[in-house]
């Protein structure tokens, strides 16, 4: 028989006779470069989970059934029925109530780089430089443009196409003249972590760290990833 008991997020301990795995454990706040939290919380997290013989990161499907909070619901291959499910759901107030916990905490941008300092950033010379390394990496085979704004209006613009060397600093209202292009709207300090290898475009992305709009609104795969080669 195996027993997959739930601990919180997506971390649940998986039990045979003959071997315990935990998957994707997740014990410390602010991940995704301070961006992500808990919730619920989950107080002694290695005294819920306990002994076991393995680590391993899984993707479980989100249409599996939904184990109740705690750190000791289950479910077994043997009837495959859970021995306790989350019936309900949490309340706005409930939500509310965290968000006010957290709502006064920092990115880790904030907390390394002080607002006064913005202006002493070499951003214009390590996005050039960030440009060209990126642009050898490229995979982009038709002109696809990036604007980035470095401060209010101004901003980094340059074409992710193999070969192009495009690269200039410009005005919002120059932005019209080219398309497609995504632009990229991000704080100046988190963005010197990006491009200096501190942070990486993925969490970003995935934090919800900067606002894109695109023009037109298409994604296009091979221009996303000339981001994750967009540093020095």
């Amino acid at each position: 028989m195996v027993e997959v008991r739930y601990i919180y997020s997506a971390c649940v301990v998986i039990s045979t006779q003959d071997v315990k795995i935990l998957c994707d454990p997740w014990f410390t706040e602010r991940v995704y470069d301070g961006s992500w939290f808990q919730f619920p919380k989950l107080k002694n997290h290695l005294q819920k989970i306990g002994d076991v013989d393995a680590v391993e990161v899984l993707a479980f499907d989100p249409k599996s059934v939904v184990l109740d909070d705690g750190g000791d619901a289950a479910i077994n291959t043997a009837d495959f029925l859970p021995s306790r499910k989350r019936e309900k759901l949490y309340s706005k107030e409930q939500f509310a109530d965290f968000l006010k916990t957290i709502s006064d905490k920092k990115m880790d941008y904030e907390r390394l780089i002080n607002e006064s300092e913005i202006h002493q950033l070499p951003l214009k010379k390590n996005l050039r430089m960030a440009y060209k390394k990126a642009l050898a990496r490229s995979e982009v085979q038709n002109d696809y443009y990036f604007a980035i704004e470095i401060s209010k209006g101004e901003f980094a613009l340059f074409n992710a196409k193999i070969d192009s060397n495009f690269f200039k600093f410009c005005q919002q209202d120059d932005l019209r003249h080219y398309q497609p292009r995504s632009e990229i709207y991000i704080d100046p300090r988190y963005l010197f972590g990006l491009i200096s290898h501190v942070y990486h475009w993925d969490n970003a992305e995935t934090g919800s760290q900067f606002m894109t709009r695109r023009f037109p609104n298409l994604f296009d795969r091979a221009a996303q990833r000339f981001l994750n080669y967009l540093a020095v």
